[in-house]
């Protein structure tokens, strides 16, 4: 009984051995997280923003074929806003942007 200790645990000492050294041989073939984060580096995307504001007490339909044209124009929405006044009307606000050219 003692004997089967002693060799599964000598077994599973050189297995995790072996494996240890097999990783380590594979991470100094491996980039650096420094090496690979120097390959990615580059610039940062510019963008250009337009905002369209609308306000009103009912849905303005205006407000669907303004987005539609800056969409049209490669803009994408990256924020909204709405809020109401105590008087029925909104303000609905949106952000676009399209990557700087």
């Amino acid at each position: 009984m003692l004997k089967q200790r002693f060799i599964t645990s000598l077994v599973i000492f050189i297995a995790g051995f072996a494996l240890s050294a097999v990783i380590g041989v594979l991470s100094n073939s491996l980039p650096s997280a420094a090496e690979q984060a120097a390959r990615k580096a580059t610039a940062p995307q510019a963008w250009e923003y337009l905002v369209v504001t609308k306000r009103g007490q009912d849905r303005p339909a205006d407000l669907d074929t303004e987005l539609n044209i800056a969409g049209r124009k490669g803009y994408e929405v990256c924020g909204t806003s709405q809020s109401a006044a105590t008087t029925g009307e909104y303000v609905v606000t949106v952000v676009l942007r399209r990557p700087k050219k």
